[in-house]
């Protein structure tokens, strides 16, 4: 395809995009500029990632390695439906060149949500050490495990005292989480 046809249709295509986004978030103006802004940031990762697979892999990102039971602070992104949305901690479950397996994490609250509850598989791992908000009793929700992009995956910085925080599971937990995935995968 050419240069003119292909800018032709991205254009065909932006205004749907334009006209379904005012149609779906007539009154949340600031749901539809943080859907856009995720998009255009998805456009830039993809775009440097690309790169950095066709040309030297001097990216130390892919050379870094996760080790299982780690803790990063995840970008999930927007998602659709039930799916993880947002920015949460997740524990790496196994780590490949590019990607790697997580199971994100939340912290029990006084009002918990219907949501959370045995048949969802959300497992109750218990306290998280060092977490910077103090000791929070936390979920592991294996419902929702997924693979995303090395990309995705930072480590933790407390704005309060300008450090990063190293955070991991301790084996226990990680057994909880081990022994509920092999229940629902026999």
């Amino acid at each position: 395809m050419n240069k003119e046809k292909f800018a032709k249709k991205v254009r065909k295509l932006l205004i749907e995009i334009k006209d379904q986004i005012i149609n779906f978030f007539p009154n949340r103006a600031e749901k539809a500029i943080k859907l856009l802004k995720w998009i255009r940031e998805k456009i830039i990762k993809n775009k440097i990632i690309y790169k950095s697979k066709k040309g030297q892999r001097k990216n130390e990102e892919y050379k870094r390695r996760r080790k299982r039971g780690e803790i990063y602070w995840t970008q999930f992104g927007q998602n659709i439906g039930s799916e993880f949305n947002g920015n949460h901690f997740s524990a790496v479950l196994y780590e490949s060149l590019y990607t790697a397996i997580v199971v994100p994490l939340s912290s029990k609250k006084e009002n918990e949500g219907k949501w959370k509850n045995k048949e969802d598989l959300i497992i109750d791992i218990g306290v998280i050490e060092d977490l910077p908000r103090g000791e929070i009793e936390c979920y592991a929700l294996v419902h929702q495990i997924r693979t995303v992009s090395k990309k995705r995956l930072d480590t933790f910085k407390d704005l309060e005292n300008d450090n990063y925080i190293n955070l991991k599971l301790t084996n226990r937990q990680l057994d909880l989480i081990d022994e509920k995935i092999k229940s629902i995968c026999k």
